[in-house]
Protein backbone atom coordinates (compact mmCIF):
# COMPACT_ATOMS: atom_id res chain seq x y z
CA UNK A 1 0.00 0.00 0.00
CA UNK A 2 1.30 3.54 -0.70
CA UNK A 3 2.05 5.84 2.09
CA UNK A 4 -0.58 8.25 0.66
CA UNK A 5 -3.13 5.50 0.89
CA UNK A 6 -1.41 4.54 4.49
CA UNK A 7 -1.96 8.10 5.85
CA UNK A 8 -5.68 8.09 4.01
CA UNK A 9 -6.56 5.05 5.87
CA UNK A 10 -5.43 6.39 9.34
CA UNK A 11 -7.25 9.51 8.63
CA UNK A 12 -10.16 9.23 7.65
CA UNK A 13 -11.94 7.14 10.63
CA UNK A 14 -9.92 9.35 12.81
CA UNK A 15 -11.28 12.49 11.39
CA UNK A 16 -14.84 10.99 11.18
CA UNK A 17 -14.76 9.85 14.71
CA UNK A 18 -13.45 13.17 16.15
CA UNK A 19 -15.68 15.63 14.76
CA UNK A 20 -18.46 12.95 16.03
CA UNK A 21 -17.48 13.00 19.20
CA UNK A 22 -16.81 16.35 19.02
CA UNK A 23 -19.87 17.32 18.36
CA UNK A 24 -21.76 14.91 20.13
CA UNK A 25 -20.42 15.51 23.71
CA UNK A 26 -21.32 18.89 24.24
CA UNK A 27 -24.92 18.58 23.27
CA UNK A 28 -24.78 15.43 25.94
CA UNK A 29 -22.95 18.23 28.59
CA UNK A 30 -25.19 20.70 28.36
CA UNK A 31 -24.03 22.61 25.57
CA UNK A 32 -20.69 23.93 27.22
CA UNK A 33 -17.58 23.53 24.93
CA UNK A 34 -14.23 23.83 27.06
CA UNK A 35 -11.04 24.01 26.69
CA UNK A 36 -8.39 26.31 25.49
CA UNK A 37 -9.31 29.08 22.30
CA UNK A 38 -7.37 30.07 19.67
CA UNK A 39 -8.73 32.84 17.29
CA UNK A 40 -11.84 32.95 18.39
CA UNK A 41 -12.33 28.76 18.38
CA UNK A 42 -11.59 26.33 20.70
CA UNK A 43 -7.61 24.13 19.95
CA UNK A 44 -9.95 21.05 19.32
CA UNK A 45 -12.10 22.21 16.77
CA UNK A 46 -9.20 24.00 15.01
CA UNK A 47 -6.79 20.09 15.04
CA UNK A 48 -9.99 18.31 13.67
CA UNK A 49 -10.34 21.00 11.10
CA UNK A 50 -6.34 20.61 10.36
CA UNK A 51 -6.75 16.93 10.48
CA UNK A 52 -9.77 16.83 7.83
CA UNK A 53 -7.28 19.12 5.27
CA UNK A 54 -4.77 16.55 5.87
CA UNK A 55 -7.39 13.49 5.29
CA UNK A 56 -8.33 16.11 2.00
CA UNK A 57 -5.37 16.74 0.92
CA UNK A 58 -4.11 12.69 1.41
CA UNK A 59 -7.81 11.65 -0.82
CA UNK A 60 -6.31 13.84 -3.69
CA UNK A 61 -2.84 12.45 -2.81
CA UNK A 62 -4.38 8.76 -3.72
CA UNK A 63 -6.65 9.67 -6.40
CA UNK A 64 -3.78 11.63 -8.58
CA UNK A 65 -1.11 8.85 -7.92
CA UNK A 66 -3.90 6.26 -8.81
CA UNK A 67 -5.09 8.45 -11.87
CA UNK A 68 -1.31 8.67 -13.00
CA UNK A 69 -0.84 4.71 -12.65
CA UNK A 70 -4.01 4.15 -14.82
CA UNK A 71 -2.67 6.13 -17.35
CA UNK A 72 0.63 4.13 -17.24
CA UNK A 73 -1.13 0.98 -17.56
CA UNK A 74 -3.07 2.08 -20.17
CA UNK A 75 -0.19 2.87 -21.94
CA UNK A 76 1.37 -0.69 -21.11
CA UNK A 77 -1.73 -2.42 -22.43
CA UNK A 78 -2.05 -0.55 -25.45
CA UNK A 79 1.27 -1.74 -26.48
CA UNK A 80 0.33 -5.14 -25.29
CA UNK A 81 -2.47 -5.18 -27.59
CA UNK A 82 -0.58 -3.83 -30.27
CA UNK A 83 1.68 -7.22 -29.82
CA UNK A 84 -0.97 -9.33 -29.58
CA UNK A 85 -2.88 -7.56 -32.74
CA UNK A 86 0.36 -8.18 -34.62
CA UNK A 87 0.46 -11.73 -33.45
CA UNK A 88 -2.97 -12.66 -35.06
CA UNK A 89 -2.33 -11.38 -37.70
CA UNK A 90 1.02 -13.09 -38.52
CA UNK A 91 -0.78 -15.94 -37.46
CA UNK A 92 -3.73 -15.31 -40.21
CA UNK A 93 -1.28 -14.30 -42.74
CA UNK A 94 0.49 -17.90 -42.04
CA UNK A 95 -3.15 -19.94 -41.95
CA UNK A 96 -3.76 -17.39 -45.71
CA UNK A 97 -0.71 -19.36 -47.33
CA UNK A 98 -1.07 -22.83 -45.68
CA UNK A 99 -4.51 -22.96 -47.33
CA UNK A 100 -3.73 -21.55 -50.54
CA UNK A 101 -0.95 -24.59 -50.29
CA UNK A 102 -3.25 -27.29 -49.80
CA UNK A 103 -5.71 -25.97 -51.84
CA UNK A 104 -3.32 -25.86 -55.30
CA UNK A 105 -2.86 -28.84 -54.30
CA UNK A 106 -6.48 -30.28 -54.93
CA UNK A 107 -6.51 -28.50 -57.43
CA UNK A 108 -2.95 -30.61 -58.93
CA UNK A 109 -4.38 -33.52 -58.09
CA UNK A 110 -7.75 -32.73 -59.70
CA UNK A 111 -5.86 -31.77 -62.99
CA UNK A 112 -4.24 -35.53 -62.95
CA UNK A 113 -7.24 -37.40 -62.82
Amino acid sequence: MRPSARRLATFVPITVAGVLLYLLVPLAATGKVTGPVVLGRPVVWLSLQLLSWATLAATLAVVLLERRRHSADQIRLADEAERVDRSIRDCAVTFDRYRAILEAGKNHDRSDR
